[in-house]
């Protein structure tokens, strides 16, 4: 057998892996203290965690920690909540989720929720105290509810567009609608979670407007 050799290919014939850009290593620490916390309040809860508990749980030092985080739990929590939204906008993104199949994405999104009720109850208690103008959330969940209800939009209006039989309606109204039930019954499950059926509650009301399972 022959082998071959050639110059490194030019900057714009390379790869793209090899030009995407590289973290530095205090923008990796950062990230693994930011998935650190997510796990540890996922599973804790918000309160029940200490800077030093995420610290320890990813192998730094106090300090360390809030040489990155300055701003303590309060910045990391933002941090948290910013980063799960990553993750689930990455799965949406595979999923196809604005694609029209509001029914399958709302299964698959609840069916998520389910499995993280820890999660669930500290989004849900955040949002409440993040009313106040002054909690260190509240710029977060605004901005969050905008994107949210455009999302939700786009989604009842791909759906309408493949489903002309469908009576049209408002879908900047309907969007609203969907997350505050979203919401509520989060409520409800985190209460009686052997009682409710999350994503069951929201596709009956779904029916009512016209809209059923792809």
């Amino acid at each position: 057998m022959t082998s071959t050799s050639s110059a490194p290919p030019a900057a714009d014939e390379r790869p793209t892996e090899a030009r995407r850009p590289r973290y530095t290593k205090g923008a990796r620490t950062k990230q693994r203290i930011v998935d650190g916390a997510l796990e540890l309040f996922a599973s804790s809860g918000f309160h029940a965690v200490s800077v030093r508990d995420i610290a320890a749980h990813v192998g730094l030092s106090h300090v360390a920690v809030l040489q990155h985080f300055d701003g303590g739990k309060d910045e990391l929590l933002i941090q948290v909540l910013r980063r799960r939204d990553e993750r689930e906008a990455e799965l949406q993104a595979t999923e196809r989720a604005s694609a029209g199949d509001v029914v399958g994405f709302v299964r698959r999104l609840l069916g998520r929720e389910v499995a993280q009720p820890e999660l669930v109850s500290l989004y849900v208690k955040m949002a409440s105290e993040a009313t106040s103008p002054d909690h260190p959330a509240h710029d977060y969940f605004i901005e969050r509810y905008h994107q949210v209800r455009a999302s939700a939009a786009e989604g009842f209006r791909a759906y309408l567009a493949r489903h002309p039989e469908v009576p049209p309606f408002d879908v900047e109204l309907v969007a609203r609608q969907a997350i505050a039930l979203v919401d509520g019954i989060q409520v409800q499950w985190l209460l009686e979670p052997d009682r409710i059926d999350m994503a069951e509650a929201i596709v009956a009301w779904l029916r009512t407007l016209g809209i059923r399972e792809e």
